[in-house]
């Protein structure tokens, strides 16, 4: 198996599990079979490398990849640690920043129940800088447009624009929620609509992409019904796939579980002792592993590793699992030293002093 069939049979599934909302929502996924993307497809299948498995209204972004064309890529986090998933947003990103998009951060501290400072929100965007600079090879600007969602007026006032636009059934009826729900809950949905149209709203002629995941669907639903109101560009969202829990592939990584992530605040040791434990892909037993080879679209270590190791041992390591030539401790011994000096690069550059 060759890591292109690797990345094609993960987003078939990943599709698989979120069929419903992916027809719900009218998101194109990246199969290689997709006519709508058909014009597109050296873009797509580096996409679909980075583990982008859908888009919504690409096409603008995409025409603008193609013509070497300016475009704006929105990220947006909370202020909290960074653990490895961050790391899959910013190789994303970087690809987009070296193909001519320009970075813009809207920093949350809405729903994580803080109020940040515009300059306590660029400190969150140079802690998150470090780990471009270290997936980019080099030292870059930071970027120019910083933003809290808390403290920026601009996003304040496009957000009373937003509930304007947006009938309360409407939001009730999209995230399935209840008439006891409280202002506060649809207050996120449209705090987070007027984030991903912050930028269409100060430029207007250039086109936005949003990085995003499949549980910010509704957001986005949100910010496409909004936009058609107010006569704003609506924005292409990436949905990339979540990197999965160290404890198995039905979750996904979480700064609310501890157990569930690598943090790249965390000491080596504690990384290396969370990678030897995290679940792998084995049969139940050598002999049947030996016969049918591992399962590489369950092991989160492959997962981990397909991020840090290059590209050519990457293939080395999923030929050795579905070949059955190497069983999950050996090949986590093999690799594990080569993905911990990675992640101590990673956590040297993030952390700050």
């Amino acid at each position: 198996m060759k890591l292109d069939e690797w990345h094609a049979s993960s987003i078939s599934q990943y599709l698989k599990d979120h069929e419903g909302k992916a027809r719900q929502f009218g998101l194109i996924p990246l199969l290689k079979n997709e006519d709508k993307l058909s014009s597109f497809g050296d873009v797509i299948e580096s996409l679909r490398r980075l583990g982008v498995w859908a888009m919504q209204f690409p096409t603008p972004v995409l025409t603008a990849l193609q013509g070497s064309r300016e475009f704006f890529v929105l990220v947006g986090f909370k202020p909290s640690r960074f653990h490895l998933g961050h790391l899959t947003l910013a190789q994303e990103l970087v690809w987009y920043m070296n193909h001519g998009a320009k970075p813009f951060f809207i920093v949350s501290g809405y729903e994580a129940g803080t109020s940040l400072s515009a300059d306590e929100a660029r400190a969150k965007v140079s802690e998150f800088w470090r780990i471009i600079r270290v997936v980019q090879g080099k030292d870059i600007p930071e970027p120019e447009h910083v933003y809290s969602d808390k403290e920026c007026l601009q996003l304040r006032l496009l957000e009373d624009q937003v509930e304007e636009c947006v009938p309360t059934q409407k939001i009730l009826q999209l995230y399935g929620w209840k008439s006891d729900i409280t202002v506060g809950a649809l207050r996120i949905a449209t705090m987070n609509a007027a984030a991903f149209l912050f930028p269409c709203r100060l430029f207007p002629d250039v086109p936005l992409l949003v990085l995003s995941d499949i549980k910010q669907i509704t957001h986005a639903e949100v910010a496409k019904i909004a936009a058609r109101k107010m006569g704003l560009r609506v924005p292409a969202f990436s949905y990339r796939m979540l990197l999965s829990s160290l404890q198995g592939p039905r979750q996904r990584m979480s700064i609310r579980d501890e157990n569930s992530a690598i943090f790249l605040n965390e000491s080596v040791g504690t990384m290396a002792v969370k990678l030897r434990k995290c679940f792998s892909g084995g049969r139940k037993t050598v002999d049947e592993q030996r016969q049918l080879g591992g399962n590489p679209f369950t092991c989160s270590f492959f997962r981990i590793c397909k991020l840090l190791i290059p590209e050519k041992q990457a293939q080395e390591m999923l030929i050795n699992c579905v070949s059955g030539s190497v069983m999950c401790g050996d090949c986590k011994r093999q690799r594990l030293n080569e993905a911990l000096c990675r992640l101590e690069q990673l956590s040297e550059k993030t952390v700050p002093t």
